[in-house]
C-alpha cells in the first residue's frame, strides 16, 4: 500500500520534469560529528567517538523478514585517513530488494552494504574535495574512510557552483534511483534485452506490447516510461493497490492490474487479455519485464507471442522464502508455473535461453545490470538518454523518502510488502 503516514510534494515541478516524492513522516536525529545521536534502544552518545551502523542481527532466511532483523548499533568512529583516502558520510541510503540475500547466518553482526549518495567530509585525495557528493556502494554507517581510487562503483555526482545537484529539477538522491542502479537496470533490460529488432535502435520497441510486473517500484516504473519513450505501442503494469494502479496510469501506462485483486494466474491472464482486446490490440505480449515472478509470470507466459523476449530482473515473490537461492532458469520456470520442458538446459544468470513452447520461440534472459553492461555496453548512452528524457518530461523522478537512520530497518523490510512508490530512500 501507499504509506498512510505520507505527504506528497513536488520537487522542482516544471513543464519539463515533475519529481514526485512521498515523504514518510519521521524526525531525523542529528548525525553530524560532535552531536548527540540516539539509536533504537534509547541510548544516546556523543558523536565525537561513536557512530551508528546498521547490522544483520538475526538469520532471516526462509521466513518473512522484520525490522528487528536489522539493528542500529554503536561503533567506534573510523581513525585518521591515509594519503589517497576520503571520508564519506551517507546523505541518502538506498534499500534495494536484491540485498535480501545479505540477511543470512554468514552475515550476522556484519554491517549492511549497499548503494548510497554520500558527502565527502574529509579528503586526502586530489580527485575529491570536501563538499563533493559521491554515488557509490558502501556500508550503512554514519561515516567511513575509503581509498578514493577503489570506491565501489563510485563517481562524483554532477553539481553546479551554487549547490550540489544535477539540475534545478533533479535532486541528488536521483543517483540512487532513476539515475542510479535501478535506472541502469531498467534501461539495460529494455534496450538490450527487449530489443525486438536486434539492432539496438531507438525504435526497437516501436508499436510493441510491453508487460511490466512490480511496475510501481523504481525499476518497474522506469521500465514502463522508458518503453514508452522507445516507441512501445501499449504498456501494461501490475501493482498491489488502487492508489498504485492510478499512479501507473498517471505515468502513462495504458493499463494497470492489481495482483492483489487478480490473485490467480487464470484471473490475471484474463485481465491482461481483456485489457488488450478492449484497446483493439492482439492479445499477445512482445516483451515482458519480470520483477516479481509468481502468478503474474505464470499468467504472462501463455500470452507471449512467437519471438517474444523476457527480461528476468527479479523475483520478489520468492525472496522471503529463499526459493531463488542459487537459481537457474529451470528453477525459475518451475517456481513460476512456466512449462519446464521448453527450456533446453538449466542455465545461470546472464545466459539467454530460447524456450520452445507450444510452437513459440521465446528468448528469456536474466540479468544484473553491471554484468549486462559488461557484455553489451550501454552506460554512457544511459546517462545521456536518461537526462534527455527527464528534461523532456518522459522520465519522472519518483521517491518514497523516510527520514532518519533509525528508520533504515523499517524502510528495507517495507520493500517486501510494497510500502514504496518508486524508489525507497532513507535520508540520513
Amino acid at each position: 500500500e501507499v504509506p498512510t503516514k505520507a505527504s506528497m510534494r513536488l520537487i522542482g515541478a516544471s513543464a519539463l520534469c515533475i519529481c514526485v516524492v512521498f515523504v514518510a513522516h519521521g524526525v531525523a536525529e542529528s548525525s553530524d560529528a560532535g552531536d548527540e545521536v540516539c539509536i533504537a534502544d534509547g541510548s544516546c552518545l556523543g558523536g565525537a567517538t561513536q557512530a551508528w551502523q546498521v547490522v544483520q542481527a538475526h538469520d532471516a532466511r526462509g521466513r518473512r523478514m522484520t525490522p528487528e532483523d536489522l539493528e542500529v548499533r554503536w561503533m567506534d568512529r573510523p581513525g585518521p585517513l591515509n594519503d589517497g583516502e576520503i571520508r564519506l558520510r551517507p546523505a541518502f541510503i538506498s534499500p534495494d530488494p536484491y540485498m535480501r540475500g545479505q540477511a543470512s547466518t554468514a552475515n550476522l553482526g556484519k554491517t549492511f552494504f549497499g548503494y548510497q549518495v554520500a558527502e565527502v567530509v574529509e579528503s586526502r585525495s586530489a580527485d575529491y574535495s570536501v563538499g563533493n557528493f559521491v554515488h557509490c556502494r558502501g556500508p550503512w554507517q554514519q561515516e567511513y574512510g575509503h581509498t578514493a581510487s577503489a570506491l565501489p562503483e563510485g563517481y562524483l555526482v554532477p553539481r553546479t557552483d551554487a549547490a550540489p545537484k544535477t539540475s534545478p529539477t533533479v535532486p541528488i538522491s536521483a543517483y540512487i534511483g532513476v539515475l542510479g542502479m535501478p535506472g541502469k537496470t531498467a534501461f539495460g533490460g529494455v534496450l538490450r534485452i527487449g530489443d525486438l529488432r536486434g539492432d539496438g535502435s531507438s525504435g526497437a520497441l516501436r508499436g510493441a506490447t510491453v508487460l511490466v510486473s512490480g511496475a510501481a517500484g523504481m525499476v518497474g516504473s522506469a521500465v514502463g516510461q522508458m518503453a514508452r519513450a522507445l516507441g512501445a505501442g501499449f504498456v501494461i503494469g501490475t501493482a498491489g493497490s488502487q492508489a498504485k494502479i492510478q499512479h501507473l496510469l498517471d505515468l502513462g501506462f495504458d493499463a494497470a492490474i492489481s495482483y492483489k485483486e487478480k490473485t490467480t494466474a487464470s484471473d490475471m491472464e484474463a485481465a491482461m487479455r481483456d485489457s488488450l482486446i478492449a484497446a483493439g490490440r492482439s492479445p499477445h505480449i512482445d516483451f515482458y519485464f519480470d520483477n516479481t515472478g509468481g502468478h503474474v509470470t505464470a499468467a504472462a507466459w501463455p500470452l507471449l507471442r512467437d519471438g517474444a523476449r523476457v527480461a528476468v530482473c527479479g523475483g520478489i515473490v520468492h525472496y522471503e522464502s529463499g526459493g531463488l537461492d542459487g537459481w537457474d532458469f529451470g528453477r525459475w520456470a518451475f517456481l513460476n508455473g512456466v512449462p519446464t520442458s521448453g527450456f533446453p538446459r538449466p542455465t545461470k544468470i546472464g545466459d539467454p535461453v530460447v524456450a520452445n513452447d507450444a510452437g513459440r520461440s521465446i528468448t528469456v534472459e536474466s540479468f544484473i545490470w553491471n554484468e549486462l553492461h559488461r557484455r553489451k555496453p550501454y552506460l554512457e548512452e544511459f546517462f545521456t538518454t536518461a537526462h534527455e528524457w527527464i528534461a523532456e518530461g518522459k522520465l519522472n523522478v519518483i521517491e518514497t523518502v523516510m527520514d532518519g537512520y533509525q528508520r533504515i530497518p523499517e524502510a528495507f523490510v517495507g520493500l517486501f510488502s510494497g510500502v514504496n512508490v518508486g524508489k525507497m530512500i532513507v535520508r540520513v
